[in-house]
């Protein structure tokens, strides 16, 4: 049997946002405009509000973003207690290039692994010169305490553990999101975007 510590719902938020901001890989699940699934990793970072991948113009994940914006993105190494961080969001294809929204600490954050590759920051804006902003609209756990422990769960669920957590940033857009949603009295456009 597994021992797990007790943490504060505080705590453990901060420990999502430290993942999301440290962990390397997002794997990026979107639709295929023939309605497949699309799943691939990517480098990524994340601002506490939004998560910003960067790709090749004509990318398969930049063909699927066009025609179908929900996607999903999986966050994190699995480890004996299969933790992960599920994130349903919106995904839009920014209209300025790479080189006006990368952040340093892309670079940073990913140093090692470009030097590997032999690839400079002048070549990686170039060729990944598409910025895709994911902004999340629902945060979940998979696994974690909730997969070896159901009665643990919030919402009952055996197979996630319902972390649901939403920094303050990205609540108060759902709440403008949900608003406008009431105010529109059920326009279609604005309630894909709730979803």
């Amino acid at each position: 049997m597994l021992g797990f510590m007790t943490t504060t719902a505080d705590e453990r938020q901060r420990s999502i946002d430290a993942r999301l901001h440290e962990e390397r890989t997002v794997w990026l699940s979107s639709m295929r405009p023939d309605g497949r699934p699309h799943v691939v990793p990517a480098w990524f970072t994340w601002d506490g509000a939004v998560f910003d991948l960067f790709s090749k113009p004509n990318a398969q994940k930049v063909r699927n973003v066009r025609d179908h914006p929900a996607v999903m993105l999986a966050i994190g190494q699995p480890g004996h207690e299969w933790d992960v961080e599920l994130v349903e969001g919106h995904a839009t294809l920014l209209d300025r290039p790479s080189s006006e929204v990368v952040r340093p600490r892309l670079f940073d954050k990913y140093a090692d692994l470009m030097a590997r590759a032999a690839l400079d920051q002048s070549t990686f804006v170039t060729t990944y010169s598409q910025p895709v902003r994911i902004t999340p609209t629902r945060f979940l756990g998979y696994g974690g305490r909730g997969w070896t422990d159901p009665a643990a769960t919030p919402d009952g669920d055996d197979d996630v553990t319902g972390h649901l957590w939403i920094p303050e940033r990205v609540r108060q857009l759902i709440a403008a999101v949900n608003a406008a949603v009431e105010r529109s009295a059920g326009d279609i456009d604005l309630i894909a975007l709730e979803a």
